[in-house]
């Protein structure tokens, strides 16, 4: 049976309850144009992964949902990725296989070709949601080459196209956009799919670090000699992000204007990416910021939209950090109850994209199933939602008053801690504690282990 199963033009593979891949025969090879050697014996994730140059790609096409892990049997659609970057949508058959008890030792698959449209009662909508983040990441890896940046909205597909453009120069780049929008993960992304990527991205917070601290840390990026020869690249500075500049003295502005106008250009280059949410047009006109710093940075600006400015892609960004969280963990998550999303759409999302991300994963933390339902949303969650709401307010969830204490004490150290950017000190302050009562109060409410 087994010789048989290697050599059918069918795609068969086999996995173990924990989701590794036991078996892989030769028509998923040809489909996927990996082998079984590099495939069997990796663990299977319930996430989207289009770069055709990591395994991922394909095992993450060949992860269950988990009502096949209870007994059931499940269609899923989905898209395989090449090595040569096309794409094929796909469906897949999983049939678990029981013990004499009932409990799954493992699950066969078998893929088959997608000869109609899958319609919605073929598939559960979280299986939907998850297979058209999918196809859109495809499309967007295709199309631009990034993938990592959701975007369907027509104001993220002007920021990708922008992407696009700043990844390919090296003229200093200015990002502006409120609060949580995500500045600097598109920092990142335009340094990771620019020659720069081999090198350090090296941000730096304006806002935070005191300015003999940020001065120091400049001189030492601008003045230390880099071997081109000897030094591994990767130890190289490539990329240098500066979030909120506004808050840069005007010393500091002098000294980047003195570095990046005149001295670059006989160093080893190093990329400037600074980023805002105010109008520094106007604190230009104010004489408090450089004129000349200010010319410099807008030859590129990207105005990177709020949430509420692309609601478009607020599901598909919610699958997307979750599927984020699936990586490396044993328990996978598979979305979101429709009631959910639906409390997800009528927020007004203040925090933006900072904020989406923030109550996923205390969702997902929360949850003790494969779906995120209302109840494992975090309270300030339903807070926020009730103070949004407009009519009768909604009825109090009365519960024992110390859990509900201790728990609004954890979110809102919590929620300072992430402000601070997990800088205990300054976490300390904004709370009006000392640093070491904070410390208790931590470990007492079991976040001794977030990171410092």
């Amino acid at each position: 049976m087994e010789t048989w199963l290697t050599s059918v033009s069918t795609p068969v593979f086999l996995l173990n309850a924990k989701r590794k891949v036991l078996f892989f025969n030769h028509g998923c090879e040809r489909l996927t144009d990996w082998s079984a050697e590099d495939v069997v014996d990796e663990v299977c994730e319930y996430v989207t992964d289009p770069d055709a140059t990591k395994v991922t790609s394909v095992t993450s096409c060949l992860c269950p949902p988990t009502d096949v892990l209870n007994g059931e049997i499940a269609e899923v659609p989905v898209y395989f990725t090449k090595r040569d970057g096309t794409s094929h949508a796909r469906l897949v058959h999983f049939f678990p296989m029981q013990d004499a008890e009932g409990t799954v030792e493992s699950m066969a698959g078998i893929v088959t070709e997608l000869r109609k449209p899958v319609q919605h009662h073929d598939v559960s909508p979280a299986q939907k949601l998850h297979a058209e983040l999918a196809a859109l990441r495809i499309n967007l890896r295709q199309r631009y080459s990034i993938n990592s940046i959701v975007a369907v909205s027509p104001a993220m597909l002007r920021v990708l196209e922008q992407v696009n453009l700043s990844r390919q120069s090296t003229s200093p780049v200015l990002l502006q956009g409120e609060n949580g929008v995500g500045r600097e993960h598109v920092a990142r992304v335009i340094h990771y799919e620019s020659d720069h990527a081999n090198r350090l991205f090296v941000p730096l917070e304006c806002h935070t670090l005191p300015s003999d601290q940020l001065e120091g840390a400049l001189q030492r990026l601008f003045e230390t000699e880099w071997d081109e020869k000897s030094a591994m690249p990767t130890l190289r500075p490539g990329t240098l992000f500066l979030n909120r500049i506004d808050q840069l003295s005007l010393d500091l502005q002098a000294m980047l204007v003195d570095h990046f106008q005149v001295e670059s250009e006989f160093r080893s280059p190093l990329r400037l990416i600074a980023s805002t949410s105010c109008d520094l047009q106007k604190l230009t006109e104010s004489d408090e910021f450089r004129r000349d710093l200010y010319y410099s940075l807008t030859s590129l600006r990207i105005d990177v939209p709020t949430l509420n400015e692309r609601r478009e892609e607020l599901v598909l960004l919610a699958q997307s950090f979750l599927e984020k969280l699936n990586r490396g963990a044993d328990r996978q998550v598979t979305g979101f109850t429709e009631d959910t999303l639906n409390r997800f759409q009528a927020y007004a999302w203040p925090g933006n994209i900072s904020e989406l991300h923030s109550v996923i994963r205390e969702s997902y933390e929360a949850s003790t199933s494969d779906m995120i339902d209302v109840d494992h949303l975090p309270f300030r969650f339903w807070t926020g939602l009730d103070a949004q709401a407009e009519g009768p307010p909604v009825r109090s969830r009365v519960g024992n008053l110390a859990e509900y204490m201790e728990r609004v004490e954890r979110e809102h150290i919590q929620a300072a801690l992430n402000e601070a950017r997990q800088n205990k000190t300054k976490a300390a302050q904004m709370l009006g504690m000392p640093r070491a009562k904070l410390y208790r109060r931590m470990e007492s409410l079991g976040l001794e282990d977030v990171d410092g």
